[in-house]
């Protein structure tokens, strides 16, 4: 495919985000599957540098070309181009990034008839270039028109070339518009750990199924218990429930008739008990929502936990104060029994002594979600977290909180698996974290398995046997940098070889970081059904085990 176009330039103004130019698009394509003759461009526009809501931090160039061939057939052309961090300090990948378009192309109506993606040789772009003119008498103001987009095309790219350096965005203070528009919980209620410690339980109850068969016997489905990660205090949504995305893991359960109960630890509730709270006194909490759940549902709960919910439940198991015969099965998401830090958590891993170092400048809790209010300290501290390192240039981004929980817990996600919803809204899910809590996790890093709070490792030839038969799906992304994939590549292949193969699954989700498994926009389609299909299968064999 070959375009050959002339583009006529104009200049919207769109509020405080500047300029913004709209090209009037004509000239021909040429396709020889489409036609042996080029295709003449009848009405055609660009859209230069417009947000890409289905992307962290990006913009794009958009084509919309109406096309028709010699034979009378009429044509619409989409093409867009994709400007992002991808492109920071590299020459190369900036020239591939704005000349490089995909494109889709359909009839009249609707129908595709071709996809691809074209790229643009340094040859054509200067024919591309000389096609710039004006279509009336030469005036002055249309010279400094154009002056004025090369200027602005130049300044949209530098942004993302120098990325680290833009100026960077504070949480937002409003509320997003469809922050509300998820299932609403149905009841909260607050259950007591054994030391006394209260904690909250939402549930959600499960939604009428299409099916009427189906709905009348959703009293026999097992319920689900979600237990999350840290994500510090002062929160005002939950990772499962969270209302930003289209379809989140308690809609995905709810939808399929199952009641879903979402436990807020204690790191989450009391700010005066999460700062002296650990990982290893989370076990209690974990407990205590296991046994409201068994006291009111008839069925054992399937567990999905992610992260330090995770190791929390595996603690519980591992000492005894959770029994294996209390649950149907668990889903693992990045970690369980043993913990491999990803690289940069490695190093920072290696001691407490930035933890400690942190402490005497700022004190024992460390906030998330940081805002230009904040003492003069902690914006410094923004300052030097625009350059935390990253392994890919794609994830390099403005935002003020995703840097911070960078630097608390390593990067959380890739960014291509987030949109602009989410990536926004950080501070809404999570909060301020504390040292004591930090220094635990780096200390069961160091040493690569849990530990309770003498620091004594809860996994032994006595301990691992309470185990033993519970169905376990372990869930890693590929690109996780808080825990390496390898994390829940021991915990798979140790119970494998002490148990048998029956009762345990891991599976590596391509492309995804540590959380975005359960906040991805994709998340659903890529991740969920995983865990359901684990349920389903710990459900027949539950059955089985009953009969035999």
């Amino acid at each position: 495919m070959r375009v050959l176009a002339t583009i006529q330039l104009w200049r919207e103004q769109k509020g405080l985000l500047g300029s913004q130019y709209q090209g009037i698009c004509t000239g021909t394509v040429s396709c020889r599957a489409l036609s042996k003759a080029p295709l003449r461009i009848v009405n055609g526009t660009v859209d230069f540098f417009t947000p890409i809501t289905e992307h962290a931090e990006a913009s794009g160039i958009h084509y919309h070309l109406d096309l028709i061939s010699v034979e009378g057939v009429q044509y619409h052309l989409e093409g867009h181009k994709v400007i992002d961090s991808a492109i920071a300090f590299s020459v190369s990948k900036t020239w591939q990034a704005t000349t490089t378009i995909n494109v889709n192309i359909t009839r009249q109506d609707g129908t595709k008839v071709g996809s691809g993606v074209l790229h643009i040789s340094l040859a054509d772009f200067q024919k591309q270039m000389r096609t710039f003119r004006t279509t009336g008498a030469f005036k002055w103001s249309l010279l400094l028109a154009l002056i004025s987009f090369f200027l602005t095309f130049a300044y949209h790219i530098s942004r993302y070339f120098f990325r680290p350096f833009v100026p960077m965005r504070f949480p937002r203070t409003s509320t997003p518009k469809n922050v509300d528009a998820k299932q609403p919980v149905f009841t909260s209620c607050k259950i007591k750990a054994r030391d006394g410690v209260s904690t909250i339980l939402d549930i959600y109850e499960p939604r009428p199924l299409q099916d009427q068969a189906e709905s009348s016997n959703t009293s026999n489905l097992p319920p689900v218990l979600f237990l999350p990660g840290i994500t510090g205090t002062l929160t005002t949504q939950t990772l499962f429930a969270l209302p930003l995305i289209r379809c989140n893991l308690v809609d995905y359960f709810t939808q399929r008739g199952h009641r879903c109960y979402v436990l807020t630890p204690r790191w989450s509730c009391d700010p005066a008990v999460a700062k002296e709270s650990t990982v290893f006194d989370i076990r209690l909490d974990a407990a205590a929502a296991v046994q409201y759940v068994r006291k009111h549902e008839p069925q054992k709960p399937y567990v999905v936990a992610h992260c330090q919910g995770s190791v929390s439940l595996c603690m519980a198991l591992l000492d005894g104060t959770i029994k294996r015969d209390q649950l149907l099965g668990v889903t693992a998401s990045a970690v369980f029994m043993s913990q491999v830090f990803g690289y940069w958590n490695r190093f920072k891993g290696r001691t407490t002594l930035i933890i400690q170092f942190y402490e005497s400048l700022f004190g024992s809790y460390f906030p998330c979600g940081s805002d230009q209010s904040n003492g003069l300290l902690q914006r410094v501290l923004d300052q030097i977290l625009r350059f935390y390192p990253v392994g890919h240039s794609r994830d390099i981004c403005t935002s003020t909180a995703c840097h911070r929980t960078s630097f608390a817990f390593g990067l959380l996600w890739n960014h291509e698996n987030l949109d602009v919803n989410i990536h926004e809204n950080i501070h809404l899910f999570f909060g301020n974290v504390y040292t004591k809590m930090m220094k635990h996790l780096v200390r069961m890093g160091t040493k690569g398995v849990c530990l309770d709070n003498n620091l004594r490792p809860l996994l032994s030839t006595q301990s691992l046997p309470r185990l033993r038969g519970l169905p376990i799906l372990f869930i890693s992304g590929t690109d996780n940098q808080v825990f390496d994939p390898e994390s829940t590549l021991k915990d798979y292949e140790l119970l494998r070889r002490q148990f048998g193969e029956k009762y345990y699954r891991r599976f590596l989700a391509e492309g995804y970081g540590h959380i975005d498994p359960i906040v991805g926009k994709s998340a659903a389609e890529d991740i969920y059904w995983r865990m359901f299909a684990h349920m389903k299968w710990c459900i027949e064999n539950d059955e089985v085990s009953k009969t035999e």
